[in-house]
């Protein structure tokens, strides 16, 4: 992750530093190194307020730690009513003793991430979101699968197939001619 950074800062490039402090805030947190999650969340909201970038994700992990040192009241301010991701604020409300919220945010996020159902989902999110819902004991909510009836087609797409079996058709007739040569 420092090669990464080195390079995002060598480009000059503050939403790429911006992202790689909050993966790093994520990964500390992930492994209990409060002091380190702190520090690269304190980098990534100066990143994100001298860019003006949207900072949820960063604001939500730094909730998740004040909550983990035991800062409730700070914890659960920056969450309520906040733009953060549900399962930040779920695992804040968790943290805290507050299991109603915390499911209520699980279920919340787990819909969200759920998207259109499997493989379009938000896969990270997802994974977070049924952690938490089994943590809590509480079971995964069973939501439709996807259905590609209800998907438009993009646009040109009969044309794009046609074209393409045209060319596979052609290639098949080519290396059918090319076999019966050798």
């Amino acid at each position: 992750m420092q090669e990464s950074l080195a390079i995002a800062v060598q480009g000059m490039s503050l939403p790429s530093q911006q992202e790689i402090y909050e993966l790093r805030s994520e990964l500390a947190l992930q492994e209990g190194a409060l002091h380190d999650a702190f520090e690269a969340i304190e980098r990534a909201l100066e990143i994100a307020r001298k860019t003006g970038a949207s900072a949820y994700y960063a604001q939500g992990c730094l909730a998740r730690t004040l909550a983990l040192q035991g800062r409730h009241a700070e914890a659960r301010s920056l969450v309520e009513g906040a733009d953060v991701l549900a399962w930040h604020a779920a695992e804040v409300y968790m943290e805290t003793g507050d299991l109603k919220k915390a499911e209520e945010l699980a279920l919340k996020a787990y819909e969200k991430a759920w998207a259109d159902g499997p493989p379009h989902v938000r896969w990270w999110e997802l994974e977070r979101s049924r952690q938490l819902l089994a943590r809590l004991g509480v079971p995964e909510p069973q939501l439709p699968p996807f259905d590609p009836s209800k998907v438009e087609p993009i646009p040109f797409e009969a044309e794009i197939r046609a074209a393409i079996e045209k060319l596979e058709a052609e290639n098949a007739k080519k290396q059918r001619e090319k076999d019966t040569r050798d």
